[in-house]
């Protein structure tokens, strides 16, 4: 063989190599930025999907926080309008729809609440019961002493009781209010006391 053909069969025989290398080396590159790609796009998939899950359990724990804070805004409000019909004068009709509200609220709190904020709900509740009950008894006995069946005595224990049943009731929704604020993890006032409108 002569120079020119040993020469041009090097320079062949290298670039084949060359390229056989470049080729091989652009392969591996492309594999290995293949393989990153996808990692990334699954990586990148877990975590808008993990930021999906964030977004929906924040939006259902703030939900649920508001039907609570509803709830129980209701129930003080439904309570505290039977504490103020006077002497429950109203018509039964009156009666009857403000105890099925008060039962409906009850339920609703009963459905969303703590433990603790359902047991002080309960006390509320069956407060209230007491003063329509008391309301009742009040009225039968005063007029029974219009009748002149009855006398003071009588009346003046019943009232007594009413009296007894409402500091209670400020009690328990002091309770209320406290257990509240725990629950909900905050300082902000629900609702004023009925105690505070009073005074």
């Amino acid at each position: 063989m002569d120079q020119q053909t040993l020469t041009l069969t090097s320079q062949l025989i290298t670039g084949s190599v060359a390229l056989v290398a470049g080729l091989g080396g652009a392969s591996l590159t492309a594999f290995i930025n293949r393989k990153n790609t996808k990692e990334s796009l699954a990586a990148a998939r877990l975590t808008a999907e993990d930021q999906w899950q964030k977004t929906q359990e924040q939006s259902h724990a703030n939900w649920l926080r508001e039907q609570k804070q509803e709830a129980y805004s209701q129930l003080l409000a439904t309570t505290h309008a039977i504490f103020e019909i006077p002497d429950w004068a109203a018509p039964k009709e009156g009666v009857d729809r403000s105890l099925v509200e008060l039962q409906m609220v009850y339920n609703r709190v009963r459905m969303v609440g703590a433990s603790s904020v359902r047991l002080s709900s309960t006390q509320m509740v069956a407060c209230a019961l007491k003063a329509v009950d008391f309301a009742g008894q009040r009225r039968t006995l005063e007029q029974r002493k219009e009748d002149g069946d009855q006398d003071d005595k009588a009346l003046l224990e019943l009232m007594s009781e009413l009296l007894e049943n409402l500091n209670s009731y400020h009690e328990v929704v002091d309770e209320f209010v406290k257990e509240v604020r725990k629950e909900l993890h905050s300082a902000a006032p629900m609702a004023p006391s009925p105690e505070t409108e009073q005074d």
